[in-house]
């Protein structure tokens, strides 16, 4: 069918342009991960809502699930994790990093006591 395939592109095309700012505020406020599960599994959908667009995983669609270390369990459409983990990447590339350094000589960078000096 001529056009079909442009139009469905168009709709994820306008679809991504509400919904990665979207992801981004929940990626900033903590409402989803700004790092990398250690575990994820994909299957059928059972109905739970989408962390980031919020709307019902249907079981006729596939899901992500996304465990973090202290058990906290995202689900996700797959389109939308995949829009997740680009902004999530995106974010962290994006936040400044702090360099500590030692104000003293034999002070440590880290707060961890100096190492001892030899003596003699």
């Amino acid at each position: 069918m001529p056009g079909l395939a442009s139009r469905f592109e168009k709709a994820a095309a306008m679809e991504d342009i509400t919904l990665r700012p979207l992801i981004v505020a929940k990626i900033r406020d903590s409402r989803l991960p700004g790092t990398t599960p250690p575990h994820v599994w994909g299957g059928p959908g059972h109905g739970a809502a989408c962390s980031a667009c919020e709307d019902t995983i249907s079981k006729r669609q596939r899901e992500i699930e996304a465990v973090l270390v202290g058990g906290t369990t995202f689900m996700f459409h797959v389109h939308c994790f995949q829009l997740w983990d680009e902004e999530r990447e995106a974010v962290q590339d994006a936040e400044p990093r702090t360099v500590v350094t030692a104000r003293k000589r034999g002070e440590s960078t880290c707060g961890c006591p100096p190492a001892p000096q030899p003596t003699g």
